[in-house]
This record gives C-alpha cells, structure tokens and sequence, in this order.
C-alpha cells in the first residue's frame, strides 16, 4: 500500500507542485540541494504522508492500542497528547545518507514522540536510522546540538558521534521509538553485498526498498505554537488527517477496542 501511494503521489507532483507539497515532506538528505538542478531528479529516498485510509488508520490503532500506545502515553505525558505525523519513509539501493538531525529544535523540554515501526527485516546494508544516544537532553544533548551546529560539514562531529551511536537493525515489526530533539540519520542504503545471500534467486527475493511506517505524537505540554512548518519543514502529516486533531486516548481505546 505504501509503496502504491509513493508511486501514486510521484505521478500527482509531477504535473503539481501543490500535490508535492501535501503529499510529502523533505527527507533531510545531501541530494536536496543537489537534486534541484537536476533534470530529471534521480530520487531514492522519500517521505510519504499517508491518507487515511483503512489500512492505514489499521494500522495506527494496531500500534497505538498495544505497548506503543502505552509508552507513548507515558512519553507524551497522558492521553490526550495529538497526533502529530502519520507517514512513512522509503529509501532504495543509491539513497545518500542523510544529514545528521533532530526533528525539533533542542529544548529543555520534549516537544514529540515517534516510533518507526520496520515494515520488513532491515539488513546494515539498507541504511538503517543511527541513533545518538543521549543528544536529546540535559547537558550532553545541549553540547550534542551546539557540536553538530558548530561543525559546518559535520564531519568531526558525525566521527565523534558514530562510536557512541546505536543502529537500528529492526526485524519487520519492530519498532524504534525516540524523542523528536534526538540526533539520528538514516544511513546509505548500498545495493545487496555479494555474499549476503547464498544464492541468485534468494537475492532476487530480497526487498530492494526499505520501508518504515511511522506517527509521532505531540507532547501534551508542547509549546502551542509548534506547528508543521517548525519541523525543518516537514511535519508530515496529510492536512486532512491533521484537522482531525485525533487524541492518543481514542486511538488506544479504538485499538484497544478491535
């Protein structure tokens, strides 16, 4: 389905330029800036903002009715936290990795939550999300961003980071949950090594794109001004979906419910 609403939303942006924004967000990748000249863009990495659907909404009520949806009430301070993105991210075989970045400006206080949830076993050479633990916060977070803000070709600071940082090499369905002010990056995701397979055709069997499904929920004490626009300028959410102002609470409940 996801892959079918990329294709679908590529076809719509190419002959609207309104559609491109609605139906996907930046993806924080070197290629942004590189690809703006580039006719025709060769594009590998995507973040789609889902309709909602049936199996999408499924899918939401799936996660927020189970520990997810419990964590995340923790994380979120209570049940009526709002849903804030409801998107996946695909990346295939030539994607550059990504700039080292959090998904809100560093506070003292949290802002989002969000889970990827991995929609089929992630393999090191699919360039899995790095996460840097402890870049969200306290002290360390706040040295961690003014590091990273410093460097201006993050080089020092992405080697510094890498030897501390954790790859999230999720089977399908695991999830990664994380706090928007977190430093991470998706990494490049390289063509299928030679001997990763014992055979052609089990090569061939592999998915060629890495696909996670992913919501974020907005803190109930979030400032009242954060707004999409905030967020690097994506915030990826459909405009229609994010109307509905759905509450954490319902969705457990609904979730909880089927």
């Amino acid at each position: 389905h996801i892959l079918l609403e990329r294709d679908n939303g590529i076809q719509l942006a190419a002959h609207d330029d309104a559609a491109e924004a609605q139906l996907f967000s930046r993806v924080l990748s070197p290629r942004d800036a590189e690809m703006a000249d580039c006719k025709p863009a060769v594009i590998t990495r995507w973040d789609v903002r889902l309709a909602w659907e049936p199996v999408v909404r499924a899918a939401v009520l799936e996660v927020a009715g189970g520990v997810l949806g419990d964590a995340f009430c923790s994380l979120c301070g209570g049940d009526a936290a709002e849903l804030f993105e409801c998107a996946a991210i695909i990346s295939t075989a030539g994607a550059a990795p990504q700039i080292l970045h959090s998904d809100t400006i560093f506070t003292p206080t949290p802002q989002l939550f969000t889970a990827f949830v991995a929609l089929q076993d992630i393999s090191p050479n699919q360039g899995p999300t790095r996460f840097i633990p402890g870049s969200h916060d306290g002290e360390r977070g706040a040295l961690a961003h003014r590091d990273l803000a410093e460097d201006v070709n993050d080089e020092t600071f992405c080697k510094t980071a890498t030897s501390t940082s954790v790859l999230a090499l999720l089977s399908a369905g695991d999830a990664s949950i994380f706090d928007s002010r977190l430093l991470h990056c998706g990494g490049p995701h390289l063509n299928t090594p030679p001997m990763a397979t014992s055979s052609a055709t089990e090569a061939l069997e592999l998915p060629v794109d890495r696909v996670l499904f992913y919501i974020s929920f907005r803190h109930v004490l979030a400032a009242t001004d954060l707004s999409n626009a905030d967020i690097h300028g994506a915030g990826s959410i459909r405009p229609e979906l994010s109307s509905l102002k759905l509450r954490l609470g319902e969705l457990r409940k609904h979730g909880q419910d089927d």
